[in-house]
């Protein structure tokens, strides 16, 4: 059998422990050459065409702040090479080496891949900065997000680079072009905006990655007390639209429906 080690590379432990305490504008690290060679190639090349990916992904984002990415969290349909990319992400050998790393004790990995998964985003698509969701189920505390880039073939010129930017949306402190094979892992704190620039890869070609999310049952240091939702903020200057939260667009009918009944009121 297979083990973690034959799909990704060892890692520095002390190397990569002093480059992420050191991570600004928070806690991360950026690794090139995460997996073998050779399966990082089987890997790139078994994700489906943009158009493929839609007609078997569970989700696809349409809103204002996360517009055009597939999302694909079931493992039973994920192709071969990226079933074993799934398992050695959720390792006991890498949950050890991430510890290691990190210095987070216990991490758990989400094995149902919330938020997760296979991404694809095709030429015109964006995802605006936010921090994530903090929590699964409120039973379980968010704490890292691996995010591995899938590209073979991807230009300078086509965008899709992730911003990290600091607490208070004033500064981009550091840019992440999605060169295949590269990996981000950071930590998953209150602030940790990052978001992803315009795509404008040719329409025959999508920016993909692959993302696992690590959580703990004890609560992390940064906690501010409370669950919290996936949250928005725009870059400076932008004049992109939020996206309206579910809950008020489901109240619109309500409220033109009093509305209405109170104009009636008034002229009857």
């Amino acid at each position: 059998m297979a083990k973690t080690w034959d799909y990704i590379r060892p890692l520095n432990i002390e190397e990569e422990a002093r480059r992420f305490e050191s991570g600004k504008p928070f806690r991360h690290i950026v690794v090139d050459d995460f997996l073998r060679p050779e399966f990082a190639r089987e890997v790139c090349r078994a994700y489906p065409a943009y158009e493929d990916a839609r007609a078997s992904s569970e989700r696809e984002f349409k809103a204002a702040n996360e517009y055009h990415k597939i999302q694909i969290v079931d493992s039973s349909i994920f192709p071969e090479p990226v079933r074993l990319l799934s398992e050695a992400l959720q390792s006991r050998e890498l949950l050890e080496t991430l510890t290691e790393i990190t210095g987070i004790p216990d991490i758990l990995a989400d094995s149902g891949y919330c938020g997760g998964g296979m991404h694809l985003m095709e030429t015109g698509s964006h995802l605006d900065l936010h921090v994530d969701f903090n929590h699964l189920d409120e039973r379980l505390y968010r704490r890292l997000n691996i995010i591995l880039y899938l590209n073979e073939d991807w230009q300078e010129g086509w965008g899709g680079d992730l911003d990290l930017w600091d607490g208070d949306v004033k500064e981009c402190a550091h840019v992440v072009a999605p060169v295949a094979n590269r990996v981000v892992i950071f930590n998953t704190v209150p602030r940790s905006f990052h978001g992803v620039r315009n795509v404008t890869c040719p329409a025959d070609h999508s920016r993909n990655t692959f993302a696992s999310f690590y959580y703990t049952k004890e609560v992390p240091p940064e906690w501010e007390g409370k669950f919290e939702g996936t949250v928005w903020a725009r870059r400076p200057g932008e004049r992109r639209l939020m996206e309206v939260p579910e809950r008020l667009l489901k109240a619109i009918p309500t409220t033109l429906r009093k509305a209405k009944r109170a104009l009636q009121g008034r002229n009857g």
